[in-house]
């Protein structure tokens, strides 16, 4: 799938900031009360300090990222699509925050720094493939400080698949999407997927469910991941 272009689509279809980003509830723009209660999730399951550098992969247009650059001393965003780094720079922007044009596979040709916290929030499923979901994983723990953590936020779960379609017909169609390249939901992750890359890679893994008050609790997951001596 060409997700470069599906994101590219998404940029120009819609001025609201949440339609762009596909940060949606049953087809409207989430409300800014739920979008506050996700931020405070990611700052409290990372342990965000105000001290902290952060890393924010597949930033989109810098929604998130503005909002929780107010819980930390610098905060950096990267994207591959340029419309939407230019409406991060543009609309969500602040003093603590630097946007940068790059792709999530080779972060570290457009970064080159540590960092205590990074976010991959709302994207992991569009590295659908396990040597994809390995590249992007090692560019962020290359730039990982030894006592940083790794979240892999609102992945969904290749085990709560029947969850979101429910109905035979529509898992069977969502298979055949994959196989014809035609797939928009991304990749259903399954957890001992995400452990076996961590392995390979030499990192700690830590299933985080989502509470029930965040929009996709029912079939989505968050990872958080740490160096073998990380001292959690």
């Amino acid at each position: 799938m060409n997700w470069q272009e599906i994101w590219s689509q998404f940029a120009k279809k819609s001025h609201n900031p949440l339609v762009q980003v596909g940060r949606t509830v049953n087809g409207e723009p989430m409300s800014e009360a739920l979008l506050d209660e996700i931020v405070a999730d990611i700052v409290r399951k990372t342990n965000m300090q105000i001290t902290d550098n952060v890393l924010d992969v597949c930033c989109g247009n810098g929604i998130l990222t503005q909002k929780l650059s107010k819980h930390c001393a610098k905060i950096v965003g990267i994207d591959s699509e340029k419309a939407l780094i230019t409406r991060a720079k543009k609309d969500f922007s602040n003093k603590n925050i630097a946007y940068f044009e790059g792709d999530a596979l080779e972060i570290s040709k457009t970064v080159d720094e540590k960092f205590q916290v990074i976010i991959l929030y709302f994207s992991f499923q569009y590295f659908d493939s396990i040597a994809k979901g390995k590249k992007v994983l090692s560019e962020m723990e290359y730039l990982l400080s030894q006592k940083g953590c790794i979240l892999l936020g609102d992945v969904p779960d290749g085990n709560k698949i029947h969850i979101f379609y429910p109905n035979l017909l529509h898992r069977i169609r969502y298979y055949i999407s994959c196989l014809t390249g035609k797939n928009v939901m991304g990749k259903f992750w399954k957890s001992q997927e995400i452990h076996e890359i961590a392995d390979k890679l030499q990192l700690k893994v830590e299933v985080s469910p989502q509470k029930e008050k965040l929009p996709y609790n029912y079939y989505r997951t968050d990872y958080l991941l740490f160096s073998v001596n990380h001292p959690n």
